[in-house]
């Protein structure tokens, strides 16, 4: 049995989170700039806003870029549901760009020649988010060559890909993006229990992020309307929400990020090989392909499985879980195609 999941967690890591249980501060103390600081040193981004999921800092990116209703967000149909799901909590329409057979990931191609069509019928979607599937980097040059010339805003789900890099430079450096979230789930590769983060170049959209996910509130004099009230005094200047990350988890982040080239190293061999999993007689795996000169950061395993000839023509495989009890968390068929959900299938344009 292949387990979905299984953090590593040290002594050190156990110390980190005992050592702030022990202080002062729970949650908004020094311990979530800190972990803010150490991930963006390592993908050499210039901000980093942490929040309490991957769903959470997608969503209030969404925000930052002022997708709202009567907007359209393009997403990769091979997802977790949260990549469409934070454009639907801001009112805006969903659809979807298909991926590149090789990878998994948006096709580029595709993704240009839908965006000229939308051009041609002024429905042009305000943002895209392409998926980083299993921690490999999409083609993000010539994703954001096909979105800059129609002025549509990037939002990266890296949430599978610390540590992993493109064109020699770190996944989450913003390089061909606004904005790129990362997860800290137990199944990815540095783990806060929960926990995201959004990593960004632009000041202006950094203040956003940090606005939306405290309520909206702020102290910071330069931003006051009434500055003279006293240390005491904040104003709520727009309607946010309660995303923040403890300083609980972000101790266990920081930790775990000390130790991210050995998860990484860890990782490495399995990129490689392709993990076949025998869910039926006749089956046939194949792993997806990796693209040269880019380090995944191997966020999970993926495996394509094709159609079974069972004697009686071809049928379609539908899952590992079949016959199974759901209950056991076996080797998993991850997240199905967005589109064949039923909430999510209806939302298309």
């Amino acid at each position: 049995m292949i387990p979905y999941g299984r953090q590593s967690i040290s002594e050190a890591d156990i110390q980190a989170v005992v050592d702030v249980l022990k202080s002062d501060f729970l949650t908004q103390g020094p311990m979530v700039p800190a972990f803010e600081d150490a991930v963006a040193a390592v993908c050499g981004a210039k901000f980093g806003v942490a929040m309490n999921s991957a769903t959470s800092a997608l969503h209030v990116a969404c925000l930052a870029l002022g997708v709202g209703p009567g907007d359209s967000v393009w997403t990769s149909p091979l997802t977790f549901v949260a990549s469409s799901n934070a454009a639907l909590y801001c009112g805006a329409d969903v659809d979807f760009v298909d991926v590149d057979e090789r990878t998994y990931n948006m096709c580029p191609a595709r993704l240009a020649a839908k965006l000229d069509h939308a051009a041609e019928e002024g429905k042009l979607p305000k943002v895209i988010i392409p998926v980083h599937l299993t921690g490999q980097s999409c083609d993000m040059a010539a994703i954001h060559a096909a979105a800059s010339r129609h002025g549509v805003r990037i939002i990266e789900d890296a949430s599978h890909a610390i540590g992993g890099s493109y064109q020699a430079l770190p996944v989450g450096n913003c390089r061909y993006s606004d904005i790129t979230i990362f997860s800290f789930h137990p199944v990815k590769i540095v783990t806060t229990g929960e926990g995201g983060m959004a990593m960004t170049n632009d000041p202006e959209l950094a203040e956003r992020m940090r606005l939306d996910r405290s309520h909206g509130i702020t102290r910071d004099p330069a931003k006051l309307q009434h500055d003279d009230a006293g240390a005491w005094y904040y104003e709520q200047q727009r309607l946010g929400f309660n995303y923040r990350m403890t300083d609980i988890c972000a101790a266990l982040g920081l930790s775990q990020m000390a130790r991210i080239d050995r998860f990484l190293a860890r990782r490495a061999p399995f990129v490689s090989r392709t993990v076949i999993v025998i869910v039926a007689e006749k089956s046939a795996v194949r792993g997806g392909r990796r693209e040269g000169g880019e380090v995944p950061g191997v966020g999970r395993l993926e495996a394509r499985l094709d159609d079974v000839d069972d004697g009686g023509g071809r049928q379609p495989r539908r899952g590992h879980h079949a016959g199974r009890d759901r209950r056991a968390q076996p080797e998993a068929v991850d997240d199905p195609p967005l589109p064949r959900l039923r909430l999510l299938g209806a939302c298309r344009r």
